[in-house]
Parts: C-alpha cells; structure tokens; sequence
C-alpha cells in the first residue's frame, strides 16, 4: 500500500468512526429521521408521528385519492436523493380493499399475496404516492412505507419507515352495506355520520386520522373526497 493510500484509509476511517459509534448507519433510510405526511385538503396536511407504529392514517380513496408524501432521510438527518419509496399492502389488505382498476403509480403483487406501489423521490429525497382504493381493515401490520437507495430491486429487502395497524378509506360501504364499490356516495355519509353523531359505536373505519375518536377532525377529511364525488371504475 502506497502512503497516498494509506493517508487516504486513515481519513475515510476518521470520518466513519463516530458514524459507526452512533449504532445507526449513516447510509441506510432511517425511520426515525424521514417524515411522512398525507394531504388531506388542498392546503391540509396530517404529519405522521416520528415513530414505526401508528393507527391507522393509512388513507387509500378512490380518484382522486389522498397524497402520500414521504421525505427519506439518513440517520443524520440528510436527505436521501433518489430513493425508492413502496406502500406495501398485505395480503388480507388486497383481499379487503376496493382496488381502483386505475392507479396513478407503478404498483405489483409480490410473494404470499402482498401489493407494492412504488416511486423514486427526486434529489431532495422526496415524493409523492397515491393509492386508489375503498375499504376499511384493521390487522396487524396490514400496511407499511419502506424505501431503498436507487439501485433497490425489490421492496423486499427496503428498510421500514412506518407501518400501520389500520387502513381506512372514505369509501366505507357499498351496497347492501357489505363491502366498499370504489365510489364516495350517501351510502358512505350514512355510515359516517351514524357513527359520528353516536348512533353507531366507534369504528376506526370512520376514525380517518386515527386519534381514537370520531369527530370534525375526520369529518373534514371525508367531507373533502365527498364533496369531489371521488369515484373509480
């Protein structure tokens, strides 16, 4: 080893010591830095909490559907350019939700019957999703936000940034009151509104951003998508 190689060995070691040290890899998405937020409104955002669980605020709606906005940073704080972001769905998820035949993202079915959407943030590491569907769920890790550096192949092997215990769409009820139909009509503020004026117990189908009540704070959410007529085929 010549001593240009040595010099420059030593000072890429002085600069990951501490990194090291932290016992958090500087170049690995981190959960606890990237921040997550959905658009609620045209000017409404709901900022996720810094953490890995959180019930449910996970909002498909039929088009046009709620923006996933999701900055992806390392463990230092830095933005992560170029990152692949997935919105990973499990399988009783695709099996319980309305999915709009339409999508405004890439998206795929993996192994044991999950579904990805995906996106590639820009150099300030971040970008938008949105997923269409209808429908309500609460399970256990029914949802999560993972992403990757560029070159990630597959959602598999992406670092978790949030996972949800709940998903629920303002497209609460279809006909027959059974299932969803991928549209936000007078069935859907029936449903709400039951529940909201205590006519009906608490559901967090109706809990839209997921506080454990149900009250205006969710009802301006699904006023928005009802307003709009938001619908799908």
């Amino acid at each position: 080893m010549s001593w240009r190689s040595l010099a420059l060995s030593t000072a890429v070691l002085a600069v990951l010591a501490p990194l090291a040290a932290s016992g958090e890899p500087l170049e690995v998405p981190s959960p606890v830095t990237s921040q997550v937020r959905l658009q609620i409104g045209p000017s409404s955002w709901v900022n996720e909490p810094t953490t890995l669980s959180h019930v449910p605020d996970n909002l498909p709606a039929p088009d046009p559907g709620f923006v996933i906005e999701v900055t992806v940073k390392n463990a230092a704080g830095s933005p992560w350019p170029y990152a692949k972001v997935y919105v990973v769905y499990s399988a009783a998820a695709v099996q319980a939700l309305c999915w709009c035949s339409e999508q405004s993202h890439l998206w795929g079915d993996l192994s044991g019957g999950r579904r990805a959407f995906w996106a590639q943030a820009g150099a300030s590491g971040v970008v938008e999703i949105r997923v269409n569907a209808g429908g309500c769920l609460q399970a256990p890790a029914v949802c999560d936000i993972r992403a990757s550096d560029a070159s990630g192949v597959s959602p598999n092997t992406a670092v978790v940034l949030r996972y949800y215990n709940a998903v629920n769409s303002p497209d609460m009820i279809g006909p027959g009151g059974i299932v969803c139909d991928r549209a936000v009509d007078l069935r859907d503020l029936a449903a709400y509104a039951a529940v909201h004026l205590g006519m009906s117990p608490y559901t967090v189908c109706a809990d839209f951003n997921g506080d454990g009540a149900v009250g205006l704070a969710d009802l301006q959410i699904y006023a928005v998508h009802h307003l709009r007529a938001a619908a799908c085929n």
